[in-house]
């Protein structure tokens, strides 16, 4: 995709702009040296618990540090939430048109059903798709780097992050099309 491009489509988004950790400072109201620290060491802001789930067996979940889940939430609301996925998206998204009801209505007219629960979903996006996620709207290598660093742990989608639902969802937009807008 061309610059002018990237830049019709930041601007159709209305998604914040930096180029900088001073310029992200400015937009999130945290100091430029919280957010390199939260950027860098990001497993430093996690804590790891297992929780079983409802067959038993147990999942891990990383919760993130007070602060790291205000970041992730500013990022949630301010960039992913404006990338809409496929309408076939049911998962983690609210309103009417979706969920377990909306989900069963689609599938009403056949005979069977399946419900499963996908083994390691989230750890199994990995970071590189997360950055191509930043980088395909618009945010150059640096800032794409940190959204990702600050959105995964250990090159992954941690269990328990506030933006690892949306950017499951918009991950699996088929061939990566990043266009639609809220």
């Amino acid at each position: 995709m061309s610059q002018n491009t990237h830049t019709l489509l930041m601007d159709s988004l209305n998604l914040p702009r930096f180029e900088t950790i001073d310029e992200l400072a400015e937009l999130t109201r945290l100091s430029s040296r919280l957010l390199y620290c939260l950027s860098i060491k990001t497993n430093d802001y996690y804590k790891i618990k297992t929780i079983p789930k409802r067959n038993g067996k147990p999942r891990e979940i990383s919760i993130p540090s007070y602060t790291l889940h205000i970041l992730q939430q500013w990022i949630l609301v301010n960039i992913l939430n404006k990338i809409l996925p496929s309408n076939r998206a049911m998962a983690f998204r609210k309103g009417e048109r979706f969920g377990h009801k909306q989900n069963a209505f689609y599938h009403s007219h056949t005979l069977y059903g399946l419900s499963l629960d996908l083994k390691d979903f989230f750890p199994s996006i990995t970071a590189d798709k997360v950055y191509t996620i930043f980088s395909s709207i618009g945010y150059n290598n640096f800032s794409a780097t940190i959204l990702t660093n600050i959105c995964t742990l250990d090159g992954k989608l941690p269990q328990g992050s506030a933006c690892s639902p949306a950017i499951s969802n918009i991950v699996c937009i088929t061939r990566n099309k990043i266009y639609s807008i809220c």
